[in-house]
């Protein structure tokens, strides 16, 4: 285990604990969740009989372990108080992004998190990402185009999201300026696609979209944007790259095999069956990975929920 690797580390005169194994034991800790033990290796370099220098990469691996434990009053403690405190001996860049980055990501786990009716926390969180977004990640972006990655385009989009979840037909304003409007916004973000064996074919993908923002996306195409599907996909199913959901063959202890089903298939499809017309999805026979929308189910639901009205149950 990590922990005898660490112990036998520590305890073996023949090895030298350096920057490299700390990070490297911290990482694995950071991905378990294990924030104590992570804490402790952290204390242990810093001791002033052996002190070992520590980096940004330390602090980032840290922050990700206490997200990945969804301790997120730590993080901020850790980024607000403890880093600060870590600078005087070690050489930190207070400014390195992923610091930053991981920052912004605590406001937006705090936010999914907050019930809906929770409007004045919800609020506080929002304008505290937009903060970090527009002043630090990207602090030009006000004044010249500027590339944005897929993930922060992704969590701009759900920090509206998350702030309307009372309702959310308020955020689509906002999504829509994100995504086709702001002109020094300069991102790769898009829910087309093209299928891999047949390039007449579109596809719907939301494979760099997270859950929250996949929902909204296909109530925002379904509610606001009908005619536009009807034209991709020439009146035809509405298809969606969902990935393989199969009987995997990987036998388990007591000889029954493991069943997998894709995660974003998985939200997905209990996105839909919260809505007032519930809709199934069915498999394509062509490509296992490729959902379709029941073509009797959205017929009935465009006939039953007039486009632009929420298609939600309340």
């Amino acid at each position: 285990s990590a922990e005898l690797i660490w112990n036998k580390m520590i305890h073996d005169f023949n090895i030298e604990v350096d920057i490299i194994s700390i990070n490297s034991m911290l990482n694995v800790y950071a991905k378990c969740g294990e924030t104590i033990k992570m804490m402790k290796i952290l204390n242990y370099s810093q001791r002033p009989e052996k002190f070992i220098s520590i980096d940004e990469i330390t602090c980032t691996t840290i922050m990700s372990g206490f997200l990945k434990a969804n301790k997120v009053k730590e993080t901020f403690d850790f980024c607000d108080n403890q880093i600060p405190k870590l600078t005087l001996n070690n050489n930190i860049n207070l400014k390195h992004k992923p610091i930053v980055a991981l920052k912004s990501v605590g406001h937006l786990k705090i936010m999914e998190i907050l019930d809906k009716n929770e409007i004045e926390q919800l609020t506080f969180h929002h304008q505290k990402y937009l903060d970090i977004f527009e002043n630090e990640l990207y602090p030009d972006i006000k004044f010249k185009p500027t590339s944005i990655s897929l993930k922060d385009i992704d969590n701009l989009i759900k920090v509206y999201v998350l702030l309307n979840k009372k309702s959310w037909m308020k955020a689509v304003k906002d999504v829509e300026r994100i995504l086709f409007q702001e002109p020094n916004y300069i991102h790769l973000l898009s829910y087309w696609d093209q299928s891999a064996s047949n390039k007449n074919q579109i596809l719907l993908n939301f494979s760099y979209f997270s859950t929250p923002t996949t929902c909204f996306m296909l109530r925002y195409l379904m509610t606001f944007q009908r005619q536009e599907l009807k034209r991709k996909f020439k009146n035809g199913p509405i298809k969606i790259v969902c990935g393989k959901s199969q009987f995997s063959n990987r036998a388990r202890l007591g000889g029954w095999k493991e069943d997998y089903e894709s995660p974003k298939k998985k939200s997905i499809e209990d996105e839909l069956n919260k809505w007032k017309i519930k809709i199934r999805l069915e498999q394509d026979k062509e490509n296992p990975a490729v959902w379709y929308l029941n073509e009797e189910d959205v017929q009935l639901f465009f006939e039953t929920v007039p486009p632009g009205e929420d298609c939600l149950m309340k």
